[in-house]
């Protein structure tokens, strides 16, 4: 992995509380002239006095897990931001410190071409003379070390930890005389296994306590709860919500399809036709946000990639454009798209769909010559299809018109089409009936009539009674 840092003169920054020499290198290339911008990285943040609130300066802000580290000094207005390029997803870790303040760490997953603020970092003093307390009133969270976590064997991270702490009635975090004990409980869950350790521990000279939660094998949302028992009293945390996130991808829980069966993708170019991927893991829960999934299409263009969201899908474009699409078996206008992405071994999984693009709208009756005997009936039988025999697409509208005199007409006069492949819906039919009983010719006209997204037609054709 490599990173856009140029060496330029060296500023120095003598930390004497914690007899530390940090160096901190300034000046980076824009990620233009050496890396694509895809694999762009971008962190930032705020780093804050948790008594006051106001900014931090030359706070020392490390950012780690990466070769060789980044080190940065926050500004007046205790920001950083760091630039730099990764080639695959990786978890960093930000370790923020100054003199007289206590150390704060979290850790960040580093995607390629994405941007993550952690916010707010907020820092103790430890240089304040202590004073007494009083007895605990209230437990907050103060950080937790990711903001989700997998399922078991996912390969992400399982567990997390939660730190409290717990402060009297006026704020301040307890001191060590006024300790308490500290009881953690999963008020609800998935269900999949999850757990949490320890299920309880005293705070310490600050007024902290942490617990960690691990992930069973379902996804969904924990809540933890902290509470104490102070003079008889209850003291508890609100319900802190842990989301826990799917595991790899797997082949029994691999879908796609897209938005529409049949899009007039031979009529017109450019049009557009989502489709969708559904990944899930061995659990049935969706998998992991960011899960790249691929896809491929033999007739058109598709755009290549997409990641997951949160349901587990991710949506990409089917554009109508060369080459027109011939399937071996079905023939003309169906086009087979492919998604494809990785299982928990590092196997290559894919699915498929059909997508028809249909053409221009054709008509074609039989009989289109006809003469109906006395007190007699005429079937006719049409077929409303694209040049290649395939349906029409969604909302085609078909209406069959008959005029003459002493008739009346049964069957399929007029009709909308659904999305549909099937060719089923090509073919319909009607009868004419002759209710004069008097022998006499009359002229007899039949106008069928299509409109809808893939254009419009018409046929036209005059037969008679007697």
């Amino acid at each position: 992995m490599r990173r856009n840092i140029a060496l330029t003169p060296v500023v120095v920054v003598l930390l004497m509380s914690m007899g530390l020499l940090v160096l901190f290198w300034s000046g980076c290339k824009s990620p233009s002239e050496s890396n694509p911008e895809e694999k762009l990285f971008r962190l930032s943040g705020r780093v804050l006095n948790s008594r006051t609130n106001q900014p931090l300066a030359n706070a020392v802000v490390r950012i780690t897990n990466i070769d060789p580290e980044i080190i940065q000094l926050t500004n007046n207005k205790g920001e950083f931001s760091a630039e730099f390029t990764v080639d695959s997803t990786l978890n960093l870790l930000v370790i923020v410190t100054k003199e007289n303040f206590t150390t704060d760490s979290t850790e960040v997953l580093a995607i390629p071409g994405r941007s993550v603020d952690l916010s707010t970092i907020a820092l103790k003093p430890v240089s304040e003379q202590p004073t007494a307390t009083g007895e605990g009133a209230s437990i907050v969270l103060l950080s937790q070390t990711v903001e989700s976590i997998g399922v078991q064997g996912s390969g992400d991270n399982e567990s997390l930890t939660l730190l409290f702490e717990v402060r009297d009635s006026t704020g301040q975090p307890l001191d060590i005389a006024h300790s308490v004990q500290v009881r953690f409980s999963i008020a609800s869950g998935p269900g999949g296994g999850e757990t949490i350790f320890p299920t309880e521990a005293s705070t310490d000279n600050a007024g902290q306590v942490a617990t960690t939660v691990t992930s069973g094998t379902i996804a969904g949302v924990v809540q933890v709860l902290a509470e104490a028992t102070v003079q008889g009293r209850q003291v508890r945390s609100q319900p802190v919500a842990v989301t826990i996130h799917g595991g790899l991808p797997d082949q029994n829980h691999f879908s796609v399809g897209a938005s529409q069966l049949n899009f007039p993708g031979l009529v017109l170019l450019g049009l557009l036709n989502p489709v969708t991927a559904y990944v899930g893991d061995k659990y049935s829960n969706p998998v992991r946000p960011g899960t790249a999934v691929y896809f491929a299409t033999d007739g058109g263009i598709i755009e290549g990639s997409a990641l997951t969201d949160e349901l587990g899908t991710a949506t990409v474009d089917l554009m109508s454009a060369a080459p027109a699409p011939v399937h071996p078996e079905l023939g003309p206008g169906f086009a087979t798209i492919t998604a494809s992405t990785v299982d928990e071994n590092q196997n290559t999984i894919s699915v498929q769909t059909l997508v028809l693009f249909s053409g221009s709208p054709t008509i074609s009756m039989d009989p289109m010559s006809f003469l109906i005997p006395n007190g007699g009936a005429q079937n006719f039988t049409y077929t409303v299809s694209d040049q290649n025999g395939n349906p029409l697409a969604k909302d085609t509208q078909i209406t069959v018109t008959v005029g003459g005199d002493g008739i009346k007409t049964q069957g399929t006069l007029s009709a909308t089409l659904p999305d549909t492949q099937s060719r089923g819906w090509t073919m319909f039919s009607f009868t004419v009936v002759d209710q004069d009983t008097a022998s006499k010719f009359r002229p007899i006209n039949i106008e069928i009539k299509v409109t809808g997204p893939n254009g419009a037609a018409i046929l036209q054709t005059t037969g008679g009674a007697e």
